[in-house]
């Protein structure tokens, strides 16, 4: 496998070579964004001074990260008719996702298993919550979703972990999936209507406007329906709500969001290899409501000295019956962040701090946990020097302190009150633009993560040690031509105390994943390709590889992912094609050798639109997901959940 990553970076830097002539004559006729992968044919305008300058946003990342993030803007997700934000997520380079159980709950990886935390308009969600408030994310509120496929950018929240369940990931976050929520750059006034296989129906509502140029309000409704498959319990039906404003004033910004998500659905049954049902146990949520409230305000000094705060309030609340057992699964968080920029010269240093505080008084997860309570408080430095035009160094350094207040002791052992060990991050980067086409960056970082006392353990052990990275990252980043822009990263790595699933235990809601530590190297690459070959026909292209040395981390995540997406738009036509392969990889079950095997991966997918303006404030879009209706599995407890297959749909989109 060295030999085949080899040769793809050798071949990659083969190719550069003859092309440098080509790349700088085309650079001369057009301008490039040379630091950020964006995956759009259009590229975004800034509106406001948070966009515009750095040391006005708390979520602007490390100049050495930029490369090995991948931005999917509003245009792009319309071209690509997502079923929801887990098709958007996967779309990225190496991503998957996850669920555990019957219920459906989200999370998702890269990089061999790595969790990446959700950051949804600059606040950070707790594990579990966000988990169940990606299962019914409106897509038709997204303005934008960033991955950023390392933690090196340390402002973006917490590496130790808060609010997980039993059966969440071992480490803390590794990564960042950042999400906006829509926003008014000029009066809009937008409504869709789409209706699909099993009775899906979407309808959504964005209505917003921009007054005097500095201030803004928005409302935004969204209706997602599905009786889904026959005798599989997959049902859902949701209604979200979001009001948006701010204003932006001479020397000083604020806004405010409500998004509210209230809703059911079923938890789908599992199926054996056979296609039968391995387990009919009914399990329902009559409601499931989610409530998110941010509030951001940025407040200039005077050309030197920038201060912002974010504060933020978030629920999810549901009810589940199980059989005939009705139980509640309710929590809730707040945060509060605060930093301070200073700007002096080409020196940019930013300090800051970040309090989480989480609570459920129910237990979540399925488990009867009881009342769990925990806080984290998280404190950053970050500074960023610009050497001269072409060369920025930058570092940052982070610690995380969590506080279980409560800690569920008849489920996990554990009791508060205590502190956990400090989680602790620190992180150099360095980027230099060789020319108008080549970019070459690299990052260092080490972190030191403890256990989570919600974990459970493999028997015999009541505790782990923590977690320590030495992480390397080098990457290349080129600007051939409009027809040619091409990224590589390099990571490697070296992890002591690993935390990792050894096995499963339990059926459905009651499933338990047991943790283990041992020492392992990851390392791989990620390959992109993207352009536009000519005024019709664009294109992206990606390529991810992994490797670990650990035998049960290494065939416990895909190898390889590939993605590849073509648009093509002429008149009042356009049409998008999107499609993905995932290589083999395995999970087991079990507590003890002989362990249970079950396969999942190894499928490929993809997903065609066609649409037509039929004048210039109306379109009608047919589209069909999984064309190639590949029952493949999402995941694996109590029995294989596998993907619907083939559907079919129409959209209407209508502007007013």
């Amino acid at each position: 496998m060295k030999k085949q990553v080899s040769a793809i970076i050798m071949a990659f830097a083969v190719i550069s070579i003859p092309l440098t002539g080509l790349a700088e004559q085309s650079v001369k006729e057009e301008s490039y964004d040379l630091t950020e992968v964006v995956v759009s044919a259009k590229k975004y305008k800034p509106e406001t001074i948070e966009e515009t300058d750095p040391a006005y946003n708390l979520f602007a990342l490390p100049e050495s990260s930029k490369a090995t993030t991948q931005t999917f803007t509003r245009e792009k997700i319309e071209a690509m008719h997502p079923k929801d934000v887990t098709e958007i997520i996967e779309s990225g380079l190496g991503m998957y996702q996850y669920r555990w159980g019957n219920r459906g709950f989200f999370g998702a990886k890269s990089r061999g298993g790595d969790s990446l935390g959700i950051v949804v308009d600059g606040v950070y969600l707790p594990q579990s919550e966000a988990s169940r408030i990606m299962y019914s994310f409106p897509v038709a509120m997204i303005e934008s979703v960033t991955i950023v496929r390392d933690a090196s950018a340390l402002t973006l929240g917490p590496l130790a972990t808060i609010g997980v369940k039993d059966t969440s990931i071992g480490s803390g976050s590794q990564g960042f999936i950042m999400i906006k929520t829509r926003k008014s750059t000029s009066k809009e006034n937008e409504a869709k209507f789409s209706y699909g296989s099993f009775s899906t129906e979407k309808v959504s509502v964005f209505s917003g406007n921009k007054i005097n140029d500095n201030a803004y309000f928005d409302f935004a409704y969204s209706k997602d329906r599905t009786s889904g498959q026959a005798d599989r319990n997959n049902y859902s039906n949701f209604d979200s709500f979001m009001l948006k404003s701010g204003y932006q004033g001479k020397d000083y910004i604020y806004d405010m969001s409500v998004l509210y998500i209230n809703g059911s659905r079923g938890a789908f049954f599992g199926l054996n290899e056979d296609g039968s049902i391995a387990t009919k146990k009914a399990i329902n949520y009559p409601s499931m409501n989610s409530l998110l409230v941010t509030w951001n305000a940025v407040k200039e000094w005077d050309k030197n000295h920038i201060t912002g705060f974010n504060s933020s309030y978030g629920s999810v609340c549901s009810n589940i019956i199980t059989g005939s057992t009705p139980q509640s699964e309710d929590e809730y968080f707040n945060q509060y962040n605060l930093f301070h920029t200073i700007k002096t010269g080409s020196n940019t240093l930013r300090i800051g701090g970040q309090a989480i505080l989480w609570r459920t008084p129910t237990g979540v997860g399925g488990s009867a946990s009881g009342s769990r309570k925990e806080e984290l408080f998280g404190y950053y430095a970050y500074d960023e020097k610009r050497i001269s035009d072409r060369w920025t160094l930058d570092g940052g350094v982070r610690v995380d302190n969590k506080h279980v207040i409560e800690g569920a002791k008849a489920t996990f052992g554990v009791d508060g009150p205590f502190w956990e060990s400090p989680a602790k991050s620190v992180a150099i980067g360095s980027t230099y633009k060789m020319n108008s086409v080549y970019s070459l960056s690299s990052r260092i970082a080490y972190t030191n993560q403890p256990t989570d006392s919600a974990l459970t353990l493999v028997a015999g052990k009541t505790t782990l040690p923590a977690e320590e990275r030495k992480k390397y990252e080098v990457g290349i980043d080129a600007k051939f031509s409009r027809k040619l822009n091409a990224a590589l990263t390099a990571f490697y790595y070296d992890i002591q105390n690993g935390k990792y699933v050894s096995s499963t235990t339990g059926r459905g809601d009651t499933a338990i994943n047991y943790y283990d530590a041992h020492d392992m190297i990851r390392k791989g690459m990620e390959l992109s390709f993207e352009g536009q070959l000519s005024k019709t026909l664009g294109y992206q292209l990606g390529y991810s590889h992994f490797v670990s040395s650990y035998e049960v981390d290494d065939y416990g995540n895909p190898h390889d992912t590939y993605t590849l997406g073509l648009n093509y738009k002429k008149n009042e036509f356009d049409a998008n094609i999107n499609i993905r392969r995932v290589s083999r990889f395995y999970t087991r079950e079990g507590t003890a050798a002989p362990y249970t095997y079950h396969a999942l991966g190894k499928y490929t997918t993809a997903d065609f639109n066609i649409g037509k303006m039929v004048d210039k404030n109306t379109k009608v879009t047919l589209f069909v997901r999984n064309l190639t209706d590949r029952k493949y599995p999402l995941g694996y407890v109590s029995g294989y959940f596998y993907d619907a297959g083939r559907s079919y749909g129409v959209e209407v989109t209508k502007k007013f």
